[in-house]
């Protein structure tokens, strides 16, 4: 028996296309972007189903992590390495 989730091809969708729509709209603040983030991580972490259409877990804590950069960056210019 397979624990790999089989997942429709109509609810695929790259996490990239999900993080670059999110940084590039300008409805929200930063810390907006970084809220959303962080419960679509957490969305992941508990619905296989969720993570497994867009890539896994471990996309959507990257796509967490970029945006943290970013608004840590906003924040405090020149201060990431």
């Amino acid at each position: 028996m397979s624990t790999e989730i089989e997942v429709d091809p109509i609810d695929v969708m790259d996490i990239s296309e999900r993080t670059e729509a999110l940084m590039d709209d300008e409805r929200f603040t930063m810390s907006e972007k970084v809220a959303m983030a962080a419960l679509d991580y957490k969305s992941a972490l508990s619905h296989d189903y969720f993570a497994a259409a867009h890539g896994g877990v471990d996309k959507f804590k990257n796509q967490l992590f970029t945006l943290v950069d970013k608004w840590f960056e906003d924040f405090n210019p020149g201060e990431i390495e």
